[in-house]
């Protein structure tokens, strides 16, 4: 998950630098990053051993259908990633302040 946040940041950045103006820059959203996710993570092998533990969590909260199981595993997953998306900006646009506040 942290790898394709910053993988995602990297791809980012390259295409704004290479946009030509600003309107047609890349942004990097959450949102979009998270659908990237979903599509190209969410069967390897460490996702399926994470949503594992996430099911014996679960399973102890004696949830009631396998729908509402599959809600609470995608809701965990995506707030997750999202903590984890804001948690890795957060420290890129610090050390990027910092930088610009030592020159």
């Amino acid at each position: 998950m942290d790898e394709h946040i910053k993988q995602s940041y990297i791809n980012s950045l390259d295409a704004t630098a290479a946009a030509t103006s600003a309107t047609s820059a890349t942004h990097f959203k959450p949102s979009s990053c998270y659908d990237d996710f979903y599509r190209t993570k969410m069967t390897t092998k460490e996702m399926t051993t994470e949503i594992g533990k996430i099911i014996e969590k679960y399973e102890k909260l004696l949830i009631s259908s396998p729908e509402e199981l599959t809600v609470e595993i995608m809701d965990k997953i995506k707030k997750t990633y999202k903590n984890r998306y804001y948690k890795y900006t957060s420290s890129k646009t610090n050390a990027a302040a910092a930088t610009a506040t030592a020159e």
